[in-house]
């Protein structure tokens, strides 16, 4: 598979420390989509609670969304691979 210039930027910026998924975008691996599906963190009542400010509660709120939209971009790139 061949992943959109769009997806690899995203993946960088969300997870500029992770070597290896930014490898495997470049790459075209298909389990990519494992690796970002895993990486979606879970929005607890911990992480509410240990949240120090409304401001950074959005925050963390919108890093998951962002996460899970990516996740979404690779599905739609991997299913119009297959077509």
């Amino acid at each position: 598979m061949i992943y959109s210039k769009e997806l690899i930027n995203e993946i960088h910026e969300l997870y500029p420390n992770d070597k290896y998924m930014l490898q495997m975008a470049r790459e075209g691996n298909y389990f990519l989509g494992t690796l970002l599906d895993n990486a979606i963190p879970v929005l607890s009542s911990r992480v509410v609670l240990e949240a120090n400010s409304l401001e950074k509660l959005k925050e963390l709120i919108l890093s998951i969304q962002r996460k899970k939209d990516l996740y979404r971009m690779w599905a739609r790139e991997k299913n119009n691979f297959k077509k």
